[in-house]
């Protein structure tokens, strides 16, 4: 014998159980679309030979940060050197042989306190 659910108060409330809004749904899949790009990034980087040991702890960390729905990471410099142990100078190094590689895209901020935003990129796959 088969087994049916039991019927709510009606054709209504049946369909009420059932409906899904759109935007949920194309959320889920974008976060989803986001954080597999985001795995297949770091993958590509940690195979990358010729970025430096420090490049690619630095590429790690900004991964760690990057934001869903902003698409992008603001770690500071400072805050990137005190987590890794690096010298502000490593780190500089470490984001420019990233962006030569094609790693990462910058949008350097001009100021005190307005940090960086890292976006990942795919630039130099072909190249490579």
């Amino acid at each position: 014998m088969r087994y049916s659910p039991p019927s709510l108060a009606g054709p209504a409330a049946e369909v009420a159980g059932r409906v899904r809004t759109n935007s949920g749904a194309t959320e889920g899949r974008s976060l989803n679309l986001f954080y597999r790009g985001r795995h297949q990034w770091l993958c590509a980087v940690a195979r990358d030979r010729l970025l430096p040991g420090g490049a690619l702890r630095v590429a790690v960390l900004i991964w760690e940060h990057l934001n869903a729905q902003k698409g992008y990471a603001w770690p500071s410099l400072p805050y990137i050197g005190e987590n890794l142990g690096l010298h502000r100078s490593s780190v500089i190094r470490s984001i420019a042989a990233l962006e030569e590689r094609g790693w990462l895209s910058v949008e350097r901020k001009a100021g005190r306190h307005r940090g960086n935003h890292y976006r990942i990129s795919f630039g130099l796959i072909g190249g490579r």
